[in-house]
């Protein structure tokens, strides 16, 4: 069974509300899906001209879209 180690929780302003955040999370998971498909598409040629490997990809993908 996986434990979270380390939660990142976001600060949000009083008047976005639960829907808001809600809204901002689907938002943010369909941006990170975008971005996963767009690399997975690329050919290992040109994922090593980005210096990438297609295991990195994931972590490429959520780093783009959520940052560090």
């Amino acid at each position: 069974m996986a434990y979270a180690s380390h939660l990142d929780i976001a600060r949000y302003d009083d008047d976005q509300g639960l829907f808001g955040r809600v809204l901002d999370a689907i938002a943010g998971y369909r941006k990170y899906v975008e971005t996963l498909n767009e690399l997975n598409q690329l050919t290992d040629r040109e994922l090593l001209d980005l210096n990438l490997s297609r295991h990195a990809i994931r972590d490429v993908a959520r780093e783009a879209v959520f940052g560090r």
